[in-house]
């Protein structure tokens, strides 16, 4: 849902999902929930990527905040124990820095 809203024009739907993920993060805390987080945290990568590409806000602020986040993700979901969610963040920091080289 909140991908689809970053891929809209509507301006109050993008600050409903933020606030939406920012919530969230608020419950599924890395301490308490970790993958819950991990993955709350790539939901919010994946969400200021979007943004980024589809030109809604500040695209270099937009492609800073998805790094940060799935840099917090790689916290948890770390290669030893989480190869597969590993790559794909992996997969995604390149998307990401790829797109700011642009």
């Amino acid at each position: 849902v909140f991908l689809k809203i970053a891929e809209t024009g509507k301006t109050e739907l993008y600050d409903y999902a933020e606030d939406a993920i920012g919530e969230a993060l608020k419950v599924f805390t890395v301490d308490l929930y970790p993958r819950s987080y991990a993955l709350a945290k790539i939901t919010q990568g994946d969400f200021y990527y979007k943004c980024a590409v589809n030109a809604k806000g500040n695209k270099k602020e937009n492609l800073e905040r998805s790094l940060e986040a799935y840099n917090e993700a790689l916290k948890v979901f770390q290669k030893a124990s989480y190869p597969d969610d590993y790559e794909i963040l992996q997969e995604k920091l390149s998307l990401v820095r790829e797109e700011m080289e642009k």
